[in-house]
């Protein structure tokens, strides 16, 4: 996903990216403050440390003050073992969300967002449909929502 400022030169770029071929997913983030002729170093915005969890589908948007606001699907606190060999996202998941106010430089801590716990065994995410999408953000200067998709409706 990317989000451009339309006040400066900064774009903005948020991903899923494994560490190698036996590291789990994270989210990543760079910045360009010169429309795109250099960016910085990537980094990881999950704080959950490396090898626990799988984090996937991150999305972004810019409030009108510029401040970053990102948030994704997290599998920190699955019961289900992750194997990060795989792209196999079985478990459980939370959404967990960060925000910026120094243009990326430096984030806030991960927050905890979704009111229950998203199974992966029903809904959108089971049957080998992978219909899961990047989480929706809209912001203003006092407020994010954000719009993702659980299990709420789904029958086992």
């Amino acid at each position: 996903m990317l989000a451009a400022d339309p006040r400066t030169p900064n774009l903005y770029m948020v991903w899923t990216w494994r560490q190698g071929s036996r590291g789990d997913l994270d989210i990543s983030f760079r910045a360009s403050h010169d429309g795109g002729k250099t960016w910085n170093e990537r980094r990881v915005l999950n704080a959950d440390g490396p090898g626990t969890a799988h984090q996937i589908d991150p999305g972004i948007y810019l409030a009108p003050n510029g401040r970053i606001d990102i948030a994704w699907y997290d599998g920190r606190s699955s019961a289900v073992p992750v194997d990060p060999t795989s792209s196999d996202l079985k478990g459980f998941q939370d959404v967990y969300c960060t925000s910026s106010l120094d243009q990326g430089r430096t984030f806030g801590p991960n927050v905890l967002v979704s009111d229950r716990t998203i199974d992966d065994s029903i809904g959108v995410f089971a049957n080998n449909v992978s219909s899961h999408y990047n989480i929706g953000l809209a912001s203003t200067d006092e407020r994010v929502w954000l719009a993702w998709q659980d299990y709420r409706t789904a029958a086992p």
